[in-house]
């Protein structure tokens, strides 16, 4: 599992790479590359918008509009859900 700034939480499942508002709910699922588990996910590169999937023995990479956020830094308060 990851994290962006804007609070949405990225999962690897059987399904795909969910992706979950700060309430929980799926908002998306992002197809896996190939009919294996994904097993993880982070966001890297130079900006920290380009999110990493492992998947069987292979690793994915996409490029995002969204920002990750990196576990040692200071907390961000993101903008509160929409209801």
């Amino acid at each position: 599992m990851t994290v962006d700034t804007q609070g949405r939480l990225y999962v690897a499942t059987e399904m795909g790479l969910q992706v979950c508002d700060q309430a929980g709910g799926v908002n998306g699922i992002i197809l896996k590359p190939q009919d294996r588990w994904l097993a993880n996910v982070e966001f890297g590169g130079p900006n920290f918008d380009t999110l990493f999937v492992t998947c069987s023995d292979k690793v994915y990479k996409r490029k995002t509009k969204a920002t990750g956020v990196l576990s040692f830094q200071l907390p961000m308060k993101p903008a509160p859900p929409r209801v």
